[in-house]
């Protein structure tokens, strides 16, 4: 083998250093450029959750006002109590009260059924005609809201009368129920629990 010429070395020693530059772009520059590229798009998605989280957080009294309305709202519509015994009472006395605010005769109540979320009553009251409807009125426009599930009237002194008299109305109410924690003990003085 014979020696190379200079100008032979020369182009050697240049494609030598052409491919130690290919090198050293492939192994060092080129990572090191996907890693600023990689980083670029996690700080893209970052800014994208900063920016969502920031819309969330002022949002917040927003979504506190329209909590503290609808949880206002929800009283229209159920009953708030920690026990079902205590709602079928309160049922019992409304309806009590209300039979005798349009001067009917309340006949006394049972507890109805156990349904989940609900308290209900059998109720019986003897009233007339004009007043089972102002009755009816009145627990229609009562608040929290008082379902009448069933309701059946017996009018068998008008066979004997033959005119209107007084009704003999049995009803099955209802009331929707919102459960509420039974109240806490207060801590003792001087802050001991």
């Amino acid at each position: 083998m014979r020696a190379l010429s200079r100008r032979e070395s020369r182009a050697v020693a240049i494609l030598i250093l052409l491919a130690a530059v290919t090198l050293l772009l492939l192994a060092v520059i080129e990572p090191l450029a996907d890693g600023f590229s990689q980083r670029a798009e996690a700080r893209a998605r970052l800014i994208a959750r900063h920016d969502a989280n920031a819309r969330l957080i002022a949002a917040v009294p927003r979504l506190v006002r329209e909590a503290a309305r609808r949880d206002a709202a929800i009283d229209r519509y159920a009953l708030s109590v920690a026990d079902p015994s205590v709602a079928v009472d309160m049922l019992r006395q409304r309806i009590s009260a209300a039979t005798t605010a349009v001067g009917g005769d309340f006949r006394g109540s049972d507890d109805g059924p156990a349904l989940p979320g609900k308290a209900t009553i059998h109720a019986a009251v003897r009233v007339r005609a004009e007043q089972l409807n102002r009755l009816l009125m009145v627990l229609e426009n009562a608040h929290p809201l008082i379902m009448v599930t069933a309701l059946t009237v017996n009018a068998d002194d008008a066979l004997v009368t033959g005119g209107a008299t007084d009704l003999d109305v049995q009803f099955d109410l209802a009331v929707a129920l919102r459960p509420r924690p039974a109240a806490r003990p207060k801590a003792a003085a001087g802050g001991q629990p």
